[in-house]
């Protein structure tokens, strides 16, 4: 019996086609508030919560996406993203600051806002000032209070952390980098409820906190972004102090390391313990890594360089790293750091590599796997072995021969998310042939069933066979790309295979000089509700 291969809903069917309807309707209409109160009483805020989500995936001009969005949000919008379209002009940020006022979209849990600015030129910073009175004016009116994540992307300053710090009770993840108009006093207005508290407290005294001092989001943020913004350590300091649950900085700031700002309040504070479970530091000594380790319990995520895999085994916990190998060959270290550590890692990512690491020792080391990005070679190939990384789920790969591609695709069956570089073998071989004979050899065990992703990102000789037999090895399978490398496929083949998948409605869309076919496919409700 043959695989069983998704197709669309009738409901997908059905909301991709309002969805036309509607872009047709918008850029036809002279009277949007018509149109507006036309859709507000006639679809459900479920519907509309996807038809917002179906416009930011899809529609690639802004002021579109804008007019769309004005006759479908209200206070149940629960989540806008326009990131999938384009960083914003600073002049679409403000109408997009517009359109939720005038929409009265402060029901949102999840807002995020990327502007495309250079910090640098005053005229730029002045148009984020002039642009965000009106968010100021969102945030009071009752977007605050509903927010459970908010991404600034260039374009927060210190009121609307002021303002964040007085109404919100739900926010989690707060992101404002790149924002130049953000220094440690916004950090202190976000954290203070009183301004006098906000100007005296010393972040590396060793006095004792009043937490009623602070503001309701202190107790409930998690996840905290200033890179690139006007803050120094001591707003670092703050952040680590005063929001008790703080579980991730989200990365590097500037070339100042977390791990110093913990040493250096440890020294104020001897009992220190934080609630982090993410760190990225690239300057990690062991003397370092010991100190820091009863003042981080919980880490259980890392980014560090190679040279400091040593240190590692100060954090019992860490079940995801990664590794800046920095062109140089790590591998001894990391083989001796996964035999003592390999079975407890879920991830593993390695940047910058030379030198390619073995699938069949991480294979043996590192059975948890659920997460791989590195650069792969392979010994051997074990055929008594039916499966191999039973936890593996997304693996984003550079390889210069086939063997690796064929392992994971034949013999891990968990698999869903696999991305593929091609690269020359350090040994100076180059790349191996990639054609469909690889795919052959990776499908003839039973591939698999769960991919829902494969991307192969360098030239090869695949063609448009290896695109059906990936069709039909993999039923789960919804996204294919990059065609364009893809030698044996041409503009002929692209067409055709767009119109099979129309023909037997395919939940199923592959992806050809950037573009997605057959474009209505590019959408699934998994996708909306993320």
């Amino acid at each position: 019996m043959p695989p069983f291969i998704q197709v669309q809903t009738l409901y997908e069917l059905c909301l991709k086609r309002v969805f036309h309807i509607l872009c047709q309707s918008v850029e036809r209409s002279d009277c949007v508030e018509i149109l507006r109160a036309v859709i507000q009483s006639s679809l459900h805020a479920g519907i509309r919560e996807h038809l917002v989500q179906l416009a930011t995936l899809h529609l690639g001009d802004v002021y579109s996406l804008l007019d769309l969005l004005s006759i479908l949000m209200d206070k149940a919008i629960k989540k806008l993203d326009h990131s999938m379209v384009e960083n914003l002009r600073m002049d679409q940020c403000a109408g997009l600051y517009s359109s939720l006022e005038h929409c009265s979209a402060t029901g949102l849990h999840e807002l995020t806002v990327k502007v495309a600015l250079d910090s640098r030129k005053v005229n730029h910073l002045e148009a984020v000032s002039a642009a965000n009175v009106t968010f100021h004016r969102v945030l009071v009116n009752g977007l605050a209070s509903s927010l459970q994540k908010l991404v600034l992307r260039s374009v927060c300053d210190n009121e609307i952390l002021r303002l964040l710090g007085q109404h919100s009770n739900h926010l989690k993840y707060l992101d404002v980098r790149s924002s130049w108009l953000v220094d440690d006093g916004g950090l202190k207005q976000l954290c203070f409820k009183d301004s006098i508290w906000a100007e005296y407290f010393d972040v590396y005294s060793d006095g004792s906190i009043d937490m009623s001092a602070l503001n309701n989001c202190c107790h409930t943020l998690q996840e905290v972004r200033i890179q690139d913004t006007n803050t120094s350590e001591i707003g670092v300091a703050l952040l680590l102090l005063l929001i008790p649950k703080l579980k991730s900085l989200g990365g590097f700031i500037y070339y100042r390391n977390v791990g110093d700002a913990i040493l250096n309040m440890r020294a104020a504070h001897p009992r220190l313990q934080l609630n982090l479970t993410q760190l990225w530091d690239t300057s990690l000594p062991p003397e370092k890594a010991e100190q820091m380790a009863p003042c981080t319990p919980h880490l259980s995520s890392l980014y560090t360089r190679g040279s400091w895999l040593g240190s590692l085994v100060h954090f019992p916990e860490i079940s995801s790293i990664t590794i800046d190998f920095d062109f140089a060959d790590f591998n001894p270290l990391l083989e001796h750091y996964l035999t003592l550590r390999g079975p407890l890692l879920r991830e593993l990512v390695i940047v910058d590599q030379n030198h390619a690491v073995d699938l069949t020792m991480l294979i043996e080391l590192c059975p948890s796997l659920e997460q791989l990005g590195a650069k792969l070679c392979q010994s051997y190939l074990d055929i008594n072995v039916q499966s191999f990384l039973p936890h593996l789920t997304v693996a984003r790969i550079r390889v210069g021969a086939t063997l690796p591609l064929i392992t994971l695709l034949g013999q891990v069956h968990s698999l869903q998310h696999l991305e593929v570089m091609l690269e020359e073998e350090c040994y100076g071989d180059g790349v191996e042939m990639f054609d469909d004979l690889a795919i052959s050899e990776a499908l003839v065990i039973p591939g698999p069933r769960a991919l829902s992703i494969f991307l192969m990102l360098s030239e090869c000789n695949f063609t448009a066979d290896a695109a059906h037999a990936l069709m039909l090895a993999c039923p789960a399978l919804q996204r294919l790309g990059d065609l364009q490398f893809w030698n044996g496929v041409n503009e002929h083949d692209v067409e055709e295979l767009a119109l099979e998948v129309r023909h037997c409605n395919y939940s199923f869309s592959f992806r050809y000089h950037g573009k997605w076919y057959p474009p209505e496919h590019h959408f699934s409700l998994t996708q909306a509700l993320q």
